[in-house]
C-alpha cells in the first residue's frame, strides 16, 4: 500500500522534480537498510536473490560437492554478513569465495589471487576467447579481490573507512556473477557425467495367453 502511494506520488510529481525525488527516496531506503528501490516510477526489490539462484540452483551439482563446498559456504557467509550490516566482512568473504572457486578449479589449496586467475587461462579454462584477451578477463575476475584489498581487509592505512552498505552489495553481487561464470567454465571443461541408465523392472510373472476355457466376465 505504501509503495503504491509512493509510485502514485512519483507519477504526479513535476517532471523536473522526479530525479531529486527518486534520489531522496532511494537514500532513505539505503539509510534504513531496506532492499527496495525506486526506478522510473516503479518500486522493486533489489537483492542478490536472482544471482544466488544462478549459483545455488543452476550450478548446484558442483557447488554442493566437496570440491566447491568451501566456496559455497564462504559465499553464503558473505550474504549473511551483508544482511547483518557487516559490510567489510561481506566484502572479505565474497573475495574468499571467488578465490576458493578458482583454487578448486586448479586443484590447489594455496595461491595469490592474481596468479590463480592467470593460471585459469594457462590451464585452458579461458580458451574460448583469444589468448590476447585472457589477461583482461583475469583482471575482471580479480575485481572482488581488489575491493577486499582496498576496502575490506588491507590497504586502509591508519584510518578505517566507514563503508556504506552498497559497497558490500557490489562485492557480493560481483562474487555471485564471477562464481557463476567460473562454475560454467568448469562445467564446460569437465561436464557432469551422464547418469547410468536404469534397467526396467523385471516382471514377476510372464503374461498368460488367453485360454478358451477362461470364464468370460459378461
Amino acid at each position: 500500500m505504501v509503495f503504491d502511494l509512493l509510485e502514485i506520488a512519483f507519477a504526479y510529481a513535476d517532471v523536473d522534480a522526479r530525479p531529486q525525488l527518486q534520489l531522496a527516496l532511494n537514500d532513505s531506503f539505503v539509510d534504513f537498510a531496506s532492499p527496495w528501490r525506486l526506478s522510473d516510477g516503479m518500486i522493486f526489490r533489489m537483492d542478490s536473490q536472482f544471482l544466488e539462484t544462478e549459483i545455488l540452483e543452476r550450478a548446484s551439482d558442483l557447488l554442493g560437492t566437496p570440491e566447491l563446498e568451501g566456496a559455497q559456504a564462504e559465499f553464503m557467509t558473505a550474504r549473511d554478513k551483508l544482511t547483518d550490516g557487516s559490510t567489510r566482512d561481506a566484502i572479505t568473504y565474497a573475495a574468499h569465495s571467488v578465490e576458493s572457486t578458482a583454487k578448486a578449479m586448479l586443484g590447489t589449496h594455496s595461491g595469490v589471487a592474481t596468479d590463480l586467475f592467470r593460471h585459469l587461462g594457462t590451464e585452458g579454462f579461458l580458451d574460448d576467447v583469444p589468448a590476447s584477451k585472457r589477461a583482461v578477463v583475469a583482471k575482471a575476475l580479480n575485481s572482488v579481490g581488489l575491493l577486499r584489498n582496498e576496502l575490506g581487509g588491507h590497504g586502509q592505512g591508519a584510518s578505517v573507512i566507514d563503508l556504506p552498505r552498497p559497497y558490500g552489495e557490489l562485492a557480493v553481487h560481483l562474487a555471485a556473477a564471477i562464481n557463476h561464470f567460473l562454475v560454467t567454465q568448469l562445467l564446460r571443461k569437465r561436464p557432469k557425467p551422464e547418469p547410468e541408465p536404469v534397467a526396467p523392472p523385471t516382471p514377476t510373472s510372464s503374461p498368460r495367453a488367453y485360454d478358451l476355457n477362461d470364464d468370460i466376465p459378461f
